[in-house]
C-alpha cells in the first residue's frame, strides 16, 4: 500500500526531493499548496499541492511550484507544517 497516492507521482525525471517545513501554520494554506507538491499537516494528513511534480521538470514556462526560488528545476518538495526539518535527497541517476 502506497502512502502517497500513485496519481500524485507522475512518471518524470527528478534530481532532488526537498524536505522541509513551511513558515505557515499547522494546516496547508493556499499559499503553501501553490509552492509545494505534497504537504503533511499536523495530524499526518497529506495535502496535494496545486502544481504537478511533472511541472518542475522544466521551469522555463513559469508554471511550476516555486519551492526555492530559482532552484526549483528538477526538484519536488514534501513539506511538514511547522516542523524544523530541512534536507535534500539526491536521487540516484
Amino acid at each position: 500500500m502506497a502512502i502517497v497516492p500513485t496519481a500524485w507521482m507522475p512518471n518524470c525525471s527528478m534530481k532532488y526531493i526537498i524536505l522541509h517545513w513551511t513558515a505557515g501554520g499547522h494546516k496547508a494554506s493556499s499559499l503553501d499548496t501553490g509552492h509545494y507538491h505534497i504537504l503533511i499537516e499536523d495530524d499526518g494528513k497529506l495535502v496535494r499541492g496545486t502544481h504537478s511534480i511533472k511541472e518542475n521538470v522544466s521551469t522555463g514556462d513559469g508554471n511550476y511550484a516555486s519551492l526555492i526560488l530559482a532552484l526549483s528545476v528538477s526538484q519536488f518538495a514534501v513539506c511538514k507544517e511547522q516542523k524544523r526539518v530541512h534536507s535534500t535527497l539526491v536521487l540516484p541517476q
